[in-house]
């Protein structure tokens, strides 16, 4: 990844954001649409938003299961041991 920009510096300083933060998330999404798009999952649907209001409580459960199932194996630590 390329080294910021002061204008990039400067903008994420003004609004109290950690530019590390952002560049990880930027790269998260796209490992995201690379990992839908290896199963066919078109750009439709990546496009595509999620309805995070009052009226569609399951859109928050969504968003997660999405997020969870996409990096299951950074975030999940398994709680059995094989005795084998």
């Amino acid at each position: 990844m390329k080294r910021p920009t002061k204008a990039e510096r400067d903008w994420c300083y003004d609004r109290n954001l950690d530019l590390n933060v952002l560049r990880d998330v930027a790269q998260l999404v796209e490992e995201i649409k690379h990992r839908f798009t290896r199963i066919n999952i078109s750009n439709s649907c990546l496009n595509s938003s999620v309805s995070l209001a009052k009226d569609n409580p399951s859109g928050e459960l969504l968003l997660k299961i999405c997020i969870g199932g996409a990096f299951y194996n950074k975030y999940a630590k398994a709680v059995y041991k094989n005795e084998d």
